[in-house]
């Protein structure tokens, strides 16, 4: 799929999902934006809103170095500390608002999952990325 119809075909099958705090679409879409072509996230749409977590490769340039702090949300993080975010996220949603539409997009293609099937995503990209940066390190 082409970097431009991925948001629009997620805004397609999420869109009713979300009644009010619309304007996190564009977040999302700036998100699928700045990253390349072909990475993948999980999307969650709920009335109030939706959250987007994107899954890039180890080594791209969303993750600094070992040993590096980056600004991140109110404060700053390394890389391990942001790798972790996305399961903890991932795992809130699923203990307490499972009920929301939740999407996987691969790379090249959409699915509709479930709150399980999200878990062991994020379980699976984790220690993939930690693998990966073991093997460059």
């Amino acid at each position: 799929m082409k970097k431009e119809d991925v948001f629009p075909e997620l805004y397609v099958m999420t869109q009713d999902a979300v009644k009010d705090y619309r304007t996190d679409f564009d977040h999302d879409k700036r998100l699928i934006d700045e990253m390349p072509e072909g990475t993948p996230f999980i999307h969650i749409a709920r009335e109030m809103g939706t959250h987007m977590y994107m899954l890039p490769p180890a080594m791209s340039e969303k993750y600094p170095k070992e040993g590096e702090r980056v600004p991140y949300l109110f404060s700053s993080a390394d890389r391990n500390h942001m790798l972790r975010m996305v399961k903890t996220c991932i795992e809130y949603h699923y203990f307490h608002h499972n009920n929301h539409t939740w999407t996987y997009f691969d790379g090249k293609k959409f699915t509709n999952i479930t709150p399980e099937q999200a878990m062991r995503l994020a379980n699976d990209y984790t220690l993939k990325v930690k693998s990966d940066w073991i093997d460059h390190e």
